[in-house]
């Protein structure tokens, strides 16, 4: 079951893509209604520059801030 974030009715979101379109869409929302949306690829991932680094880190790659190169 998933957990219920706010007990604010649902808003309704109608996206543009293309007919059959399967995979990943990212939605950018003010005042419920849409400002714009951008389908990803495969190979597209979003997430903060903390999660990115982590994930640098844990390819092996050294992340060390400019003041200490």
């Amino acid at each position: 079951m998933r957990k219920v974030l706010s007990q604010n009715p649902p808003v309704t979101v109608t996206l543009s893509i293309a007919a059959g379109f399967t995979g990943r869409v990212l939605v950018e929302m003010e005042n419920s209604e849409v400002e714009a949306q951008f389908p990803l690829n495969r190979r597209e991932y979003f997430g903060t520059l903390s999660a990115f680094l982590d994930l640098a880190r844990v390819a092996g790659w050294q992340v060390i801030p400019p003041a200490q190169v």
